[in-house]
């Protein structure tokens, strides 16, 4: 079986506006069920289990209303070399301090992905390596101008303008834009064996 060939119902358990032009551009009849679920990061979370746990709270919290329909949950978290959690920035000027810290530095987009049915639950995470470009104070000041940083893990997004200061990455593309195009598909796969 091929991924053209997957015709089921699914459900994106988000709003995520590159989440829903992801799954367009792949072809996936879907419709969207925002999850209710509250991310609360604890101060000692790991954050490689903590996208993959918010994913599938996320999948779970859609799932329980709809049990005959494919539920996909996904969440982003973005790491810093130091370990710590960027998560969405609460204003500009949390943004502000985010952005500073992406500069010129690397930094992991690690993405929990669940897809659950009735008691079938697949979990898998995604990782890429980002590396930023020096940003300047000016640069950091007009990212916060264009309000680009809203809902977005670590303050960025590298679909448009911000593309402008990622010198490379490392791993899937579109983990770091809202989905991991191709664990989605090894997923897609393993449930139409």
């Amino acid at each position: 079986m091929n991924l053209l060939n997957f015709k089921e119902k699914l459900i994106l358990a988000s709003q995520s506006p590159q989440r829903k032009k992801i799954l367009e551009d792949l072809g996936i009849d879907f419709k969207i069920v925002p999850s209710q679920f509250e991310e609360i990061v604890p101060n000692d979370a790991d954050p490689y289990i903590l996208a993959k746990e918010f994913a599938l709270e996320k999948a779970r919290d859609v799932a329980k209303d709809y049990p005959e329909s494919w539920v996909l949950g996904v969440d982003t978290i973005v790491v810093t070399e130091k370990e710590e959690i960027l998560v969405k920035p609460i204003d500009a000027e949390d943004a502000r301090r985010i952005v500073r810290k992406l500069s010129n530095s690397k930094q992991v987009v690690v993405s929990g992905i669940a897809l659950i049915k009735n008691t079938q639950e697949f979990v898998r995470e995604e990782r890429t390596q980002v590396y930023f470009s020096e940003i300047s104070d000016a640069e950091i000041e007009a990212w916060i101008d264009s309000g680009l940083w809203r809902d977005r893990s670590g303050a960025f997004q590298i679909d448009g303008p911000g593309g402008f200061f990622v010198k490379k990455i490392e791993g899937d593309f579109y983990n770091v834009v809202g989905l991991p195009v191709y664990r989605f598909g090894k997923m897609i796969r393993q449930i139409m064996k």
